[in-house]
């Protein structure tokens, strides 16, 4: 600061509070940004860590049901095909902390699209995929064939499917 007027001056002149305003809004702004873009990350770790819990109870379910038509929580036929769950989170009902089936058709209170994909390898082994997918409906269909045989499927993104590779015998 300079004198004005050969007057000692003990204050700081407009230009400099602007200036130094001006600096700060530029650095406060700059990491909101980067506060948002962390939280929006965090959100989808936690929803991808959800997915794959789900994915580990249905292959659970799976295991389990080996020599039965179908398994016994899902009720997900032991053969080959491919079958889609809608589920939901049972948190904040009378039922137990997990996921329910919430029907075999779209769903509006589903927070999940879990499609299984088995085929048989032999007599022996089934194989196959537990994709998770969210939200359960994208937007992105995809529609092909025409009358009776067409059929709707549902394009997701990387971002948005677990998938994970199963191989159990059947006895």
């Amino acid at each position: 600061m300079k004198p004005i007027f050969g007057k000692k001056n003990l204050g700081f002149t407009l230009s400099e509070i602007s200036l130094a305003l001006g600096i700060a809004g530029f650095c406060l702004i700059s990491i909101l940004g980067l506060l948002t873009v962390g939280l929006k990350g965090t959100g989808d770790v936690g929803r991808r860590t959800e997915a794959v819990e789900v994915a580990s109870l249905v292959i659970s379910d799976l295991r389990g049901s080996a020599g039965k038509t179908e398994s016994s929580f899902f009720e997900i036929p032991m053969r080959s095909g491919t079958t889609s769950l809608f589920l939901k989170d049972t948190e904040g009902t009378s039922k137990p902390v997990g996921f329910e089936d919430v029907g075999r058709n779209n769903s509006t209170t589903a927070k999940y699209r879990v499609d299984v994909r088995l085929a048989s390898l032999d007599d022996k082994v089934l194989i196959g995929s537990v994709d998770v997918c969210w939200p359960p409906h994208p937007g992105n269909e995809v529609t092909s064939g025409s009358g009776a045989s067409q059929t709707t499927s549902y394009v997701y993104p990387a971002s948005s499917r677990v998938s994970v590779p199963v191989a159990f015998p059947i006895y």
